[in-house]
């Protein structure tokens, strides 16, 4: 049940952070800002309900896969779900993999968001626009 609740109040949490970034700072706040809101939020819920990192970046990114595949959201992309869903479980495992090397969550989630923020970066590129995948 912890995994549930960290993993929706972290999806919640950078979904109105991300909106509010957008809304201020356009869309180039999705290819650096999200990164970094999103790492924070899916780790600190987790370890702030103690609950497992890797199962709480799991669920956010089924959730925001669940969003890819409805037809507001990325025109119901498939490979965009699958896409989100494993982003967020392998920046979950860097996030953990750093931290145990580092003795550090602050530091496995920066390395996380940096590599987010590449992928972004990258993903933006590709399609010719701000928003991320």
């Amino acid at each position: 049940m912890r995994v549930v609740v960290a993993g929706l109040l972290a999806a919640g949490a950078a979904w109105l952070a991300n909106t509010w970034l957008e809304t201020r700072y356009g869309e180039r706040a999705l290819v650096f800002g999200t990164p970094l809101l999103e790492e924070l939020c899916k780790t600190g819920a987790a370890l702030l309900m103690g609950a497992p990192v890797l199962a709480v970046h799991f669920l956010f990114g089924t959730v925001e896969a669940l969003v890819d595949l409805l037809p507001a959201g990325r025109r119901g992309s498939l490979r965009a779900g699958a896409v989100s869903l494993l982003g967020h479980l392998f920046f979950g495992a860097v996030t953990m993999g750093v931290a145990g090397l580092a003795g550090s969550w602050w530091i496995g989630m920066a390395a996380a968001a940096v590599l987010h923020m590449g992928w972004n970066s990258l993903v933006a590129g590709l399609a010719g626009t701000g928003r991320r995948s």
